[in-house]
């Protein structure tokens, strides 16, 4: 009996021994690991980043000056914090244990030459400066690396977004954002806001009306810090939708152009439902021109919304009287003295 344990026992050993030799692609592997970036490629000379798919969509990043650009969409400005995080965490992987080195595990992981989820390419100069392809999840966060003419294969944190080829993915969201304080006029339906001291206020307020500060903070806030969520040509179908806005107002800044914004709802079919149930409507959708911009912006409607709620009733209320002990007291009119002697 102890010999037949014995003799399980080497044989457990052993296929165990060849898995991890077949896992880790041969016996020189037991070694430790070459140290050093899995990318060796300094941040400072990149220009440009391509990312490819298998099926050959390609986007591409570029750099202009200080920040970064979407030739895609005719030079627009890229979210250039984001570029860079990608870059600078690229050239900083450091190479440790591989998951595996096999050529049959690369493509099984899809970070093969001709099998793979992403192609990232960092260029400089105009040439190539080094090439990752990136594979399936190898769980939360984390994805299958290999770099090109490597053969181990790691796994490394990459956030899926950093890996989106739709350019609108990648643009400047605050690519209309103004400071509050640089405004010295805003003109909206039916009032206007003018900059009075260290505020905006509203124009031609009566001496019994008064600012709500909260909401005015509110709308400047919201129309200052307005966000886009998507780039559009200006001939998009969507453009119809602006022959009659749901909304426009102009922003004069203290120096400069006047900003001229015109918010137009695009119609959409109702959402297919199943089950014989009555059809959902679909979410509403609001494009955006302004004036000095070639293209169209996509914006989330709720931002439209609240710029038209608040409207002149929301941001001015009446004067409230002084309370009653802020007020002077009355002086009772005083008596006359009776008469002396009592007469």
């Amino acid at each position: 009996m102890n010999r037949l344990i014995t003799i399980c026992a080497v044989l457990l050993a052993v296929q165990l021994g060849l898995a991890a030799w077949t896992h880790l692609g041969g016996p020189g592997d037991a070694a430790a690991p070459v140290r050093g970036p899995v990318l060796p490629v300094d941040p400072a000379t990149v220009d440009e980043l391509r990312l490819e798919d298998n099926a050959g969509a390609t986007l591409v990043l570029k750099k202009a000056g200080e920040g970064w650009m979407l030739p895609g969409l005719a030079d627009f400005p890229a979210d250039s914090g984001r570029v860079r995080a990608l870059v600078e965490r690229l050239a900083s992987l450091q190479r440790s244990w591989p998951e595996a080195t096999t050529a049959e595990a690369a493509g099984r992981f899809q970070v093969a030459a001709d099998r793979f989820e992403r192609r990232l390419t960092l260029r400089g100069g105009g040439k190539d400066l080094g090439r990752v392809f990136l594979g399936g999840s190898a769980g939360l966060r984390r994805v299958y690396l290999r770099a090109e003419g490597d053969q181990d294969i790691f796994a490394v944190e990459l956030a899926g977004r950093d890996q989106e080829l739709d350019p609108n993915s990648w643009i400047d969201t605050a690519v209309l954002r103004l400071q509050p304080d640089q405004v010295a006029r805003i003109d909206l339906p039916g009032f206007s806001l003018i900059r009075h001291e260290d505020a905006l206020v509203v124009e031609g307020l009566a001496a019994n009306e008064e600012m709500v500060g909260a909401s005015r903070d509110s709308l400047v806030e919201r129309i200052t810090a307005l966000a886009v969520r998507g780039v559009l040509k200006a001939d998009d179908p969507a453009a119809a939708s602006l022959d009659d806005p749901v909304l426009r107002l102009a922003v004069h800044p203290v120096q400069g152009e006047v900003r001229e914004y015109r918010f137009g709802r695009v119609e959409t079919p109702p959402a297919p439902s199943a089950g014989g149930q009555e059809p959902q409507p679909a979410p509403a959708r609001f494009v955006l021109r302004v004036s000095g911009h070639a293209r169209l912006f996509e914006v989330d409607s709720w931002q439209v919304e609240e710029i038209r709620h608040l409207n002149r009733a929301a941001l001015v209320q009446a004067k409230t009287a002084p309370a009653a002990a802020d007020q002077p007291a009355a002086t009772a009119p005083a008596q006359a003295a009776p008469p002396a002697g009592g007469q």
